[in-house]
């Protein structure tokens, strides 16, 4: 029987120690260019230009006359590490480079949103929530609005879902009917996920 192939094992590997992948001096994950010291001691490009003048290595003491170089197999390394998002269980297919991560975050457009109904925990993307909304809430739904162009909708006491094509994605609405004294308050809302990390 033949061993399994090197590719088929990277497959699942593991990272036990993720802060082997950051620099050395600031602590934030590592990303070319890299640079290290004579003994291999790595460090990020602006943590660099700050020690440039050092005469030795930041974490060993090693002397360096010719100060820190380039190490281009560790950044073909760290270029080469790959991770699902967090938001996978939300639809995101996405997996930047690892250092990338955060800010792939900013922009997920996977992100959990929580319905707005108090006693409900549903918990999914953006493009989960309008059948959501019609399926467990029968909350009545707008489609084929189009951004820049009029429409009407027929607005009912309660949430109304309104979806807004802008030509790239479609905006979700939660437009709520309230009766007040002398009529209706409407208010809308653009459903969006939260990029400040929040719930």
């Amino acid at each position: 029987m033949a061993p399994p192939s090197t590719r088929a094992a990277l497959e699942n590997l593991t990272l036990a120690d993720a802060d082997a992948l950051d620099c050395g001096v600031c602590c934030l994950p590592l990303k070319p260019p890299i640079f290290q010291c004579g003994v291999g001691h790595a460090l990020c490009e602006q943590c660099r230009g700050k020690l440039a003048s050092a005469r030795t290595c930041h974490v060993c003491r090693a002397p360096m006359a010719d100060g820190y170089r380039r190490n281009h197999d560790l950044e073909r390394l760290v270029e080469s590490i790959r991770a699902p998002c967090p938001n996978a269980a939300y639809g995101c297919a996405a997996r930047p480079v690892y250092y990338d991560g955060p800010r792939h975050l900013e922009d997920c457009l996977h992100a959990p949103c929580h319905c707005p109904e108090e006693a409900c925990g549903f918990v999914g993307s953006t493009e989960m929530l309008p059948a959501h909304f019609a399926g467990e809430h029968e909350w009545p739904c707008t489609t084929g609005a189009r951004a820049g162009e009029s429409f009407s909708v027929d607005l009912e006491d309660g949430f109304n879902v309104v979806i807004v094509g802008d030509g790239a994605r479609e905006l979700l609405f939660l437009v709520m009917v309230s009766p007040v004294s002398l009529g209706r308050a409407v208010s809308a809302v653009c459903v969006c996920p939260r990029t400040d990390g929040g719930d």
